[in-house]
């Protein structure tokens, strides 16, 4: 697969972007360049091997949950970049 500027033009509306025509060759570039780079993976045997399931043979270490007392209205409130004394203040996203 190659990305052609038609590609790059298709992209870039769905990203809703507005790109500059050196960006544009920018990214064009880079985004041959990762895909050539992945194509290498296509050189490769993998018939032989498993599949990789996890990166790491190491397990989660989890701790156990430990009530706690509340915390008060006050100190919840007082990093809160808008709120109105008694609750947090957000953007209304249901009309």
């Amino acid at each position: 697969m190659k990305i052609d500027r038609d590609v790059i033009l298709k992209l870039e509306k769905l990203a809703k972007l507005q790109l500059q025509d050196h960006e544009r060759a920018e990214l064009l570039n880079d985004l041959n360049a990762m895909l050539k780079m992945i194509g290498k993976l296509d050189e490769l045997n993998v018939d032989d091997l498993p599949p990789l399931r996890h990166i790491t043979d190491a397990v989660n270490q989890l701790r156990e949950d430990q009530p706690a007392a509340p915390m008060n209205a006050e100190d919840a409130l007082k990093n809160a970049t808008s709120q109105d004394g008694t609750y947090f203040k957000v953007p209304k996203i249901i009309e």
